[in-house]
């Protein structure tokens, strides 16, 4: 015995059709490309809002990296490819960062002088990425300075903020800006060598 129910057909019709052949009218296909292009539309816009946004906060967390690169060098005793000294290590390791600068500099602090003195020092130039500069620097006590070291001095490490070798820090906030945009991220670095990332 065959079931009855499953014989049920359904035929689609379009309303206006004068013969009810299927089919879409020329207004229903225009209406469904408007939607689909205006859809489109707003999720491209925003999707360019979102990676101008994107580019700041990658930035900031290259640096905060960058920063946890150097301090593992310091504690992990890394000698420096400039040191002629064969016996062990010498200094610190550290960031340099200058105020409006595209770039920063990972270092090692061969004189132990607690400051970035290019040449022989310099381990790394690290390009920011396009339209992302180092907007402003400040550190706990000092307040807006021009440029700064973020250093680790081994063993253990220790943590050195300062301004061209003067003095100790409680903490450092770095503030990356977006050119373009106008949008900022800032690193921020305590005593204790904590690195955090932060609107």
């Amino acid at each position: 015995m065959k079931n009855k129910f499953l014989k049920i057909k359904i035929k689609p019709e379009h309303p206006f059709s004068p013969d009810g052949e299927r089919g879409y009218t020329l207004a229903e296909m225009i209406v469904s490309v408007a939607i689909i292009a205006i859809i489109a539309s707003i999720i491209l816009a925003n999707f360019s809002e979102f990676r101008k946004g994107g580019d700041v906060a990658m930035a900031a967390q290259l640096l905060s990296s960058d920063i946890r690169t150097a301090q593992g060098h310091a504690l992990s005793i890394r000698k420096h490819k400039n040191d002629v000294d064969t016996a062990s290590p010498v200094g610190s390791w550290g960031i340099y960062l200058a105020n409006s600068f595209d770039e920063y500099y990972i270092y090692g602090d061969l004189n132990q002088d607690s400051n970035y003195n290019g040449g022989a020092e310099l381990d790394k130039a690290i390009p920011l990425p396009k339209n992302i500069i180092i907007n402003q620097i400040q550190l706990s006590a000092t307040g807006i300075v021009l440029n700064a070291n973020i250093l680790f001095e081994p063993p253990r490490p220790d943590t050195i903020l300062n301004t061209a070798g003067a003095g100790a820090e409680d903490s450092i906030q770095v503030e990356l800006k977006d050119i373009t945009s106008g949008e900022t991220k800032r690193v921020v670095v305590n005593k204790f060598g904590l690195v955090d990332v932060q609107n």
